[in-house]
């Protein structure tokens, strides 16, 4: 088939059939157990970067300083908000918290082989508390506060993508 100008056509369906086939080996090595490295890697790399995401966004809370959003949204409106503290702790304290049970519990697991499905379980509940309570927050920035501090939703990706991964991994258990 040609385009109008002789040259062949394009056809996109080929381009993403053609990026199927070379990414499909690598997803279900991953998914299947082949890739139980790759995938704990994965999961401390997130939990790690949500910790330092959760650090920074405390120390900001508690030295009272400002956060380097630029032009992106508004941290402030959102850091010094009365939702930014739950008995005078701040929430970023407390998602520090977790992700640090979180890695923990990842860590744990690569040194402890009998007890697998409970640290499966307690990072399902861990990840699944830590994306709810992110979803009520993004809800309080979007319909209350209308402010969004773009470090409040890489940790709720983070925290969603550890979630996910945590759910895989206990379905494949059962």
């Amino acid at each position: 088939m040609r385009g109008k100008t002789g040259s062949p056509a394009f056809d996109s369906r080929e381009v993403i059939a053609g990026l199927r086939l070379e990414a499909e080996p690598l997803v279900w090595a991953v998914f299947r157990g082949k890739g139980r490295f790759l995938r704990g890697v994965c999961g401390r790399f997130r939990s790690s970067a949500g910790l330092l995401d959760s650090i920074y966004l405390a120390w900001l809370k508690l030295t009272g300083s400002l956060a380097a959003c630029g032009e992106i949204g508004n941290c402030e409106a959102v850091n010094s908000s009365s939702y930014a503290e739950v008995a005078g702790v701040p929430v970023a304290l407390l998602g520090a918290l977790g992700y640090v049970a979180i890695l923990a519990l990842l860590l744990l697991e690569v040194r402890i082989e009998a007890g697998r499905g409970v640290l499966h379980l307690a990072q399902f509940g861990f990840t699944l508390a830590g994306t709810m309570y992110s979803a009520y927050l993004t809800h309080v920035e979007i319909a209350i506060l209308r402010a969004i501090c773009p470090y409040c939703v890489v940790s709720a990706v983070i925290m969603t993508a550890l979630w996910i991964i945590s759910s895989v991994r206990l379905w494949r258990l059962a």
